[in-house]
């Protein structure tokens, strides 16, 4: 309910929706109310009240749940997945990257039934166009790969794949694009050493045989975190265009 109805749905509604289309958003919610009333009885109860304009022994219990339309538009959920898996990343993205602002965005996929769909939703959410082109336009772009399973359900077994290539325009200075690069290289580089000594520290029969249990987990985990951090910075590089130095 809060991750998706309330933190995706009813921000999409902003700032000015349709008064039809607040209807049904009501009815939804008043459903919402009514699915989770055995669990919070009493706050559901109060929101049941204040939503409508009812006598006050008509409680939440004595109306029965309306039940799911049969007909469903799996694309246009399907869609909206999608989008927002993109937003999440590419939120995620601007902030790993230290960029302000991005306003133009493309995708790979021009034949993509989603596209309508993905277009309005990360307009509304990142102030971002996007076009469909089949290369990116600049030098200074962040390839993202975003892939989803479909949204699941009960109702019948359902299992699609998803795809979609954005490039995400950098809006910096090449200068700054370049001393980017530079620091992932060097970061990457510091952690493949530290990496090496680790795994050669986990592979002495000397450490292991007189080192405490616990710092000997302590070691397992330091090259853990490590080989995530790595993992991450040749996702960067990646997606910035540039070989990793683990892959050259």
């Amino acid at each position: 309910i809060w991750e998706q109805f309330c933190s995706w749905y009813l921000e999409a509604l902003k700032p000015a929706p349709a008064l039809s289309l607040l209807e049904k958003v009501e009815a939804q919610a008043l459903r919402l109310l009514q699915l989770i009333h055995p669990f919070m009885p009493y706050i559901t109860e109060e929101l049941w009240h204040q939503m409508q304009d009812l006598p006050a022994h008509s409680f939440i219990t004595n109306h029965d749940i309306k039940p799911i339309p049969r007909e469903i538009n799996w694309q246009l959920l399907d869609a909206v997945l999608l989008a927002q898996v993109a937003i999440s990343r590419i939120r995620e993205l601007k902030q790993t990257f230290g960029l302000s602002e991005i306003t133009k965005l493309a995708t790979l996929n021009l034949q993509s039934k989603f596209f309508p769909t993905i277009a309005r939703w990360l307009q509304h959410f990142l102030g971002a166009s996007i076009e469909p082109q089949l290369k990116p336009l600049s030098d200074r772009v962040i390839r993202l790969n975003v892939r989803t399973v479909g949204v699941s359900t009960t109702l019948h077994e359902r299992i699609h794949l998803y795809q979609e290539v954005f490039f995400v325009y950098a809006d910096i200075s090449e200068d700054k694009w370049k001393n980017l690069i530079a620091m992932l290289y060097k970061e990457q580089s510091h952690a493949l050493k530290f990496r090496e000594m680790l795994l050669a520290k986990l592979q002495n029969p000397d450490f292991l045989h007189k080192a405490p249990p616990e710092i000997i987990e302590k070691e397992r985990k330091k090259l853990e975190d490590t080989e995530a951090r790595l993992r991450l910075i040749t996702e960067q590089l990646e997606a910035m265009g540039v070989e990793s130095a683990e892959k050259k």
